[in-house]
């Protein structure tokens, strides 16, 4: 039998939560809570797979967008999230322009440290 190298969940976003994002993101929108891959099996794309499959599934679903936050001093996370196609979520935007400075994204009030991020479920992973 094999062996577990991470794990992937989430759920439908709940607004009543993150009512910051009402607005930002599609209704039918899917929050990632955690994905985790164990220690020993990184950079061995488990990540990539995990976030592939749960495009997948959220697509069955019908759902339009996902939705995750992650600390933004965690570089690997950050990477791995930018390089399969999330983009932060900005707070406003000049002429769909992304290059603003970072008080324009949204960031957790609770967390500062945490940085929301956003991707269209139709659009293949990494694009």
């Amino acid at each position: 039998m094999g062996e577990i190298a991470g794990f992937i969940w989430g759920y439908l976003l709940p607004f009543g939560k993150f009512p910051f994002l009402k607005g930002k993101v599609a209704e039918q929108s899917s929050y990632i809570d955690e994905v985790a891959v164990d220690k020993t099996k990184r950079l061995r794309g488990v990540g990539r797979a995990l976030c592939q499959e749960y495009v997948a599934a959220a697509k069955r679903q019908g759902i339009e967008q996902l939705v995750l936050r992650t600390n933004t001093a965690n570089t690997a996370s950050v990477g791995l999230f930018t390089n399969i196609g999330f983009r932060p979520i900005y707070a406003k935007e000049r002429e769909g322009l992304h290059d603003t400075k970072d008080i324009e994204k949204i960031f957790d009030p609770v967390y500062s440290d945490r940085l929301y991020f956003e991707r269209r479920v139709d659009k293949r992973v990494g694009e």
